[in-house]
């Protein structure tokens, strides 16, 4: 079969990744009980460079891949493939990005190879403001406190709209209400906060 190889390949390559930068892969099935972000954020306090790789995880989890079945028609062989959930392994590789701060991208070892990129507007935030010298207090996903309120609430929403896809001749409704949308969030944000008397 073709696609073995292909996994064999960046299995290894991977290891040999993990090796070459002096950590182990992190198997998420033997700390079940942790949570794999909980995970990253310890080894994220033991990193010593700016960014770069901080983790690589592996586990065990379903995904839709395609699977062949031999189907013999008299003195010939064919094979069927169809599409089913499958139990594979997920490699997870978190990264340190000045910019984006600590985010994940999950990698799927078997065909058609999936690739999910994880980022966070709330960690994109916090990072903007460790850079501004703005403090505030952070919640897991989230801020509890900030000095600047005002800043802190476009920040998300501003990230997000950014990164939404452009196409040549055609409107984007959310990018062109970037402006309104941000105050409107912004509004909201200060209505939430505590009024001081």
């Amino acid at each position: 079969m073709v696609l073995p190889p292909f996994t064999q390949t960046f299995r290894k390559a991977v290891e040999r990744y993990a090796q070459e930068q002096g950590f182990e892969i992190v198997d998420f099935a033997k700390a079940k009980d942790e949570d794999k972000d909980d995970l990253a954020r310890a080894h994220l306090a033991k990193f010593e460079k700016k960014q770069g790789v901080v983790m690589i995880g592996k586990a065990q989890e379903k995904a839709l891949g395609y699977k062949g079945q031999r189907k013999d028609h008299g003195t010939k062989v064919w094979f069927e493939y169809s599409r089913q959930s499958l139990n594979v392994t997920y490699y997870y590789f978190y990264i340190l990005d000045a910019e984006f701060g600590l985010f994940f991208i999950k990698v799927c070892t078997y065909f058609p190879f999936d690739v999910k990129v994880c980022l966070s507007g709330h960690k994109w935030a916090k990072q903007q403001l460790r850079k501004e010298g703005i403090g505030f207090e952070a919640m897991r996903n989230g801020f509890l406190a900030c000095e600047n309120p005002e800043r802190r609430a476009d920040a998300p929403l501003l990230v997000l709209l950014n990164l939404l896809p452009r196409r040549e001749g055609q409107v984007n409704p959310l990018r062109e209400s970037r402006h309104r949308a941000a105050v409107c969030a912004r509004n909201q944000a200060l209505a939430l906060q505590p009024k001081q008397v």
